[in-house]
């Protein structure tokens, strides 16, 4: 039996805002794409135009099956998001990252980082874990460029780590423009996450949690 964990990336509340999921569908897919020994992962990109739907769909990182990387995009093509809201608090074009992990029911397997990048740092600020995801929605424009940050903190106040990610976004990093419905690049709100580790951190080899599925 197959399980699927669907994870959502984490959605700002305030301007400017990530696209948030309202309302999905499960993921639908060929048993015949899945061998008995699968066990895969998927981190998708979708392009969330201001009215709350999805123009496009990008894989970032293949299952190595491609029906199920397939299967994951068509599965939010019915999907009702939130739509992105600049800085002014206009709708406006953003990006939502998700992840699917795919396994066999009972099947021991390691849960995959959820960020965009993982760095490595001497020490991590006090009060935090051997390792932190902290996350942010970049204002990006239409030649890529970075033009504000804001750290998204899910838990805890924000630290010297959501300092340093909005830093190395504004000031070392270029993000593709995203497309809209005609394929033409648009300023855009998009979702950015890096996991901090110390140096001697233990490897994550979390099982993932039970959940339904086939």
């Amino acid at each position: 039996m197959l399980t699927l964990v669907l994870a959502a990336s984490v959605a700002a509340n305030a301007n400017p805002s990530l696209p948030e999921l309202i309302r999905s569908r499960p993921v639908e897919y060929s048993q015949q794409s899945v061998k008995k020994s699968t066990y895969g992962f998927t981190r998708l990109q979708l392009t969330i135009s201001p009215v709350g739907r999805m123009v496009h769909c990008n894989v970032l990182v293949s299952s190595g099956v491609p029906d199920l990387d397939e299967a994951g995009c068509a599965s939010f093509k019915v999907s009702k998001f939130k739509p992105a809201r600049d800085a002014a608090g206009a709708a406006t074009f953003g990006t939502y990252n998700t992840n699917i992990l795919f396994f066999l029911r009972g099947k021991k397997v390691s849960t995959p980082s959820a960020a965009d990048l993982s760095l490595a740092v001497s020490h991590m600020p006090s009060g935090s874990g051997p390792i932190s995801v902290r996350d942010a929605a970049l204002t990006v424009d239409v030649a890529g460029k970075v033009t504000a940050c804001k750290s998204i903190v899910a838990t805890g106040p924000e630290n010297a780590l959501d300092h340093a990610l909005c830093t190395m976004a504004m000031s070392r990093l270029s993000f593709k423009p995203v497309l809209n419905e005609k394929n033409k690049p648009v300023a855009s709100i998009q979702s950015f996450s890096v996991e901090f580790s110390q140096a001697d951190a233990p490897a994550d080899a979390k099982a993932p949690g039970d959940a339904s599925g086939r």
